[in-house]
C-alpha cells in the first residue's frame, strides 16, 4: 500500500506539472492578454507606456519563460497578484471555495442520500413497477438541463411564491442559522436533482449485477434473509463501481458549479475560474485549474484506495 502511495503521489506531481504547462499555454495564447484590455480602457496610453507595462507584468518574455517563473514562484506559495480583483490570488481562493463546499457538498450528500436506497431497493426487484417507477423518475432528473431547472425555481419559488431568495449567499453565520440556510435551497434543490439520476441509474445497474453473482444464491440457499444477503454480501460488492464514480466526481465539490453558481449568484469557485479565464486574469486562472486538478487526482487516489477496503482482494500494483 505504501509503495503504491508513493507512487501514485509521483504520477500526481508529474501530472501537475504537465497540466500547469497545458494550461498556462493555451491560456497565453487567448486573444487579449491585460495591456490589450488597458489599452481598450484608455486609448491616450502611448507606445512607451505599452512597453513599460509589457515589461512590468513580463509579458515581453517567451510563453515558456513566463510559465518557468510562474512555476517557480507557486512551488515557493506564491501565486501572485488577481489583476482583477487587485487582491491576493490566495485571499480569493480561500472564500470561493468555502462557499463551494458548501453548496456542492450540500448537494452531493443529499443526492447519495436518496440514490443509494433508491437504487438499491429497483436493484431488489428488476422489471417491477418500483422498478419503472424510479427509473423514469431518475430519467426525469438527467434529463432536465440544470439551467432550465434553476430558472423554473427561481420563477415559483422566489418570484411568485416568495418563499426563498432567487440567489445571493446571505449570512450563514447569523443567530438562527435559518436566514442563511434559505439562499443554499434553490441552488442545492437544483443542483442534487441534476445529479441524483444518474447516481440512481448507477447503483441500480452494479446492484444488479452482483446480485445475480453465484455467492448470493448460495447465500440465499443456506437460509440468510434478503436484508442480510443485500447488507452482508451484495453491498460491499455492488458500491465498488460507485467508489469510482465518487472519486471522478469529488474534484467537482472543489472546482464549483459554473451554471448553477451564476445563475443565483452564488460566488463560488465555479464563477471565479470563468471570470479569471475571460478576464485574462492569469494568475487566478491557474490557481483555480491546479486546485480543481490536484484534489481531481486525489479524488482517484482516494478511490483506489476505497477499492481495497472494500475488497481485501483487490491488489494496489
Amino acid at each position: 500500500m505504501r509503495r503504491f502511495i508513493l507512487t501514485r503521489l509521483w504520477q500526481t506531481i508529474l501530472v501537475m506539472v504537465l497540466v500547469s504547462f497545458g494550461a498556462y499555454l493555451l491560456i497565453g495564447l487567448m486573444p487579449g492578454d491585460p495591456i490589450d484590455l488597458m489599452i481598450t480602457a484608455n486609448p491616450a496610453i502611448t507606445s512607451a507606456d505599452i512597453a513599460r507595462l509589457k515589461g512590468l507584468y513580463g509579458l515581453d518574455q517567451p510563453l515558456v519563460l513566463r510559465w518557468f517563473h510562474w512555476l517557480s514562484a507557486a512551488l515557493g506559495g506564491d501565486f501572485g497578484y488577481s489583476r482583477l480583483f487587485s487582491q491576493p490570488v490566495t485571499a480569493l481562493i480561500g472564500p470561493a471555495l468555502l462557499n463551494s463546499l458548501k453548496l456542492m457538498l450540500a448537494s452531493w450528500a443529499l443526492s447519495l442520500a436518496i440514490a443509494l436506497p433508491a437504487g438499491i431497493y429497483a436493484a431488489l426487484k428488476p422489471h417491477s413497477l418500483r422498478d419503472y417507477g424510479i427509473n423514469l423518475a431518475a430519467f426525469a432528473g438527467v434529463s432536465i438541463p440544470p439551467f432550465w431547472l434553476g430558472l423554473m425555481a427561481i420563477l415559483v419559488f422566489a418570484v411568485s411564491l416568495h418563499w426563498l431568495p432567487a440567489g445571493g449567499t446571505g449570512q450563514l453565520d447569523d443567530a438562527s442559522g435559518w436566514q442563511g440556510l434559505r439562499y443554499l435551497i434553490l441552488p442545492v434543490a437544483t443542483l442534487t436533482i441534476a445529479s441524483v439520476g444518474s447516481h440512481i441509474r448507477f447503483v441500480r445497474g452494479s446492484m444488479i449485477e452482483v446480485m445475480r453473482q453465484d455467492f448470493i444464491r448460495t447465500a440465499r440457499a443456506k437460509g440468510l434473509s434478503e436484508t442480510g444477503v443485500v447488507t452482508r454480501h451484495a453491498l460491499r460488492n455492488g458500491m465498488m463501481p460507485v467508489v469510482t464514480l465518487l472519486g471522478l466526481e469529488f474534484g467537482s465539490l472543489f472546482s464549483g458549479a459554473l451554471i448553477t453558481e451564476t445563475l443565483f449568484s452564488w460566488p463560488g469557485m465555479g464563477r471565479l475560474i470563468y471570470n479569471a479565464v475571460i478576464g485574462s486574469d492569469y494568475n487566478l486562472a491557474m490557481a483555480g485549474l491546479m486546485l480543481a486538478t490536484l484534489v481531481t487526482l486525489v479524488g482517484n487516489l482516494l478511490a483506489d484506495i476505497g477499492y481495497k477496503l472494500l475488497d481485501p482482494r483487490v491488489k494496489l500494483s
